[in-house]
């Protein structure tokens, strides 16, 4: 994988205070370009992780949720496209201005992110919503108050909570055998195709919408 690739899916997962560092985006939030890394930052990388996931996953294994394939031929509803809006906003653009200002704007409209974006979340997520509303307003929190320290414990706290909640709800160890079997024997499946082709990566030009009536998205499958 070329390293502007490897970059680019790192910048997906920022807080949005580190941002600024980066080429292209307008240094509104650090003029000095010289953020201090603290808890903020790491609580705020794995909180976009895990949004990642719930958003474009569909359970244990990894496997990519049916509607954010390349070749999803389903119905397309206002919801479908909302989705896709979101997960292309969110972790599909290289841009990194458009990355910082949207993230920005969720701390402005606080009620934004439970609103617009968990209602995306794949049903097998639907459990972990709870967690993740606290953990938005624990973030919240530490960006108010960058100097609170209790807030890793507050949430440390919430994670195993959520960890006795689901733990009844678990697979049994066939099931989960079993999926990551599949979800391996289809990465083999793609990788072989891949090797097939002469593959060019390539820069996104402006999106615009597909032939077949489906929203445009990024080149990039995440």
């Amino acid at each position: 994988m070329p390293p502007e690739r490897v970059e680019a899916g790192y910048q997906q997962m920022l807080s949005k205070d580190l941002y600024p560092v980066f080429k292209g985006c307008p240094n509104i939030l650090s003029p000095s370009q010289d953020t201090p890394h603290d808890l903020r930052h790491d609580l705020g990388s794995f909180f976009w992780c895990m949004t990642f996931i719930c958003i474009t996953r569909n359970g244990p294994g990894g496997q990519r949720r049916e509607e954010l394939q390349a070749d999803y031929k389903g119905e397309i509803t206002e919801e479908f496209k909302m989705l896709r809006t979101v997960k292309c906003t969110l972790f599909s653009t290289d841009d990194v201005y458009t990355l910082w200002d949207k993230k920005t704007k969720l701390f402005v409209n606080t009620s934004h992110y439970e609103e617009f974006i968990m209602p995306h979340f794949h049903t097998y997520f639907h459990p972990l919503k709870p967690l993740m509303k606290r953990w938005w307003q624990l973030l919240q929190l530490a960006h108010e108050y960058p100097m609170l320290e209790t807030v890793h414990v507050l949430l440390r706290n919430e994670l195993e909570t959520t960890k006795k909640a689901l733990r009844s709800k678990e697979p049994t160890p066939e099931e989960r055998v079993e999926r990551t079997k599949k979800i391996l024997e289809q990465r083999k499946e793609q990788l072989t195709k891949l090797r097939s082709q002469d593959c060019t990566v390539v820069n996104p030009g402006p999106a615009v919408g597909r032939r077949d009536g489906h929203p445009a998205e990024s080149t990039r499958h995440l």
